[in-house]
């Protein structure tokens, strides 16, 4: 539709045409900070799924498959053009997180609560605490934590999702089938917590967003490549090299 076509020119704009423009403004600067012998690198972030802890292992799959999707792919695309004429600049694609833009958009959510997986293969050490201040939030505690696996589980393995676990084939768009069950999906993990408005996945979105901060703040200097993967795994190695969870 007319409105379709209007929101992709406007997501694609907000999401990779701010780095190409924010790439050809800063030129001259970037040109005058070398002369002087110094280094500018640009780094930016986006969402193009995440590899989460799946059945005993780390599966790629994706949030739900909006429109925006399209517009990440050009964000990685303008990162990779000028990587390819020698600009110091990453696209990170880090897992999603709880914010005022995503908590509109229900369910996208989901996969994050799947993190307390990763934290419990990649950083063990951390577990009992990120268990403690989740479990304190729910209704039932550990009860409340397995009914969150079941739940995930069930979401997961859901024909009408299994389409989200092809990387190849992503971005797509959204189908009916797939966003009830998303949508259910979330209001049942929503409904396991003492205050709807104060989900675990506040907390573990403090995690993500504090272990990519730190891994794209000391990669930005040695930019080696135009686009960077942090699935679950490596945020949780980086919540245990660095004691993360504990100062949250």
């Amino acid at each position: 539709s007319a409105m379709g076509r209007a929101c992709a020119i406007s997501f694609e704009e907000v999401t990779a045409r701010t780095l190409k423009h924010l790439i050809d403004l800063s030129k001259p600067l970037r040109d005058d900070i070398a002369a002087k012998g110094g280094h500018a690198h640009i780094v930016a972030y986006g969402y193009h799924g995440t590899e989460c802890m799946m059945e005993g292992e780390y599966r790629w799959q994706t949030y739900a498959p909006y429109l925006q999707g399209f517009a990440k792919k050009a964000l990685e695309a303008v990162a990779e053009d000028a990587h390819g004429d020698g600009v110091s600049v990453g696209v990170f694609n880090a897992p999603e997180i709880l914010t005022n833009s995503s908590g509109i958009f229900v369910g996208v959510e989901l996969p994050l609560y799947r993190l307390m997986l990763a934290i419990e293969s990649e950083a063990p050490a951390l577990l009992n605490d990120v268990r403690a201040i989740c479990g304190a939030k729910l209704t039932d505690g550990e009860a409340g934590l397995a009914a969150i696996r079941t739940i995930l589980q069930n979401f997961h393995r859901a024909p009408e999702v299994k389409f989200l676990t092809t990387f190849e084939d992503w971005p797509q768009h959204n189908t009916s089938d797939q966003m009830t069950l998303m949508i259910n999906s979330a209001a049942d993990l929503r409904s396991l917590h003492k205050d709807g408005n104060d989900l675990i996945t506040v907390d573990l979105s403090r995690l993500v967003f504090q272990a990519c901060g730190h891994i794209m703040l000391h990669q930005s200097d040695k930019l080696d490549a135009p686009v960077y993967w942090l699935g679950h795994d490596i945020v949780a190695k980086a919540l245990a090299q660095n004691g993360i969870a504990a100062e949250s």
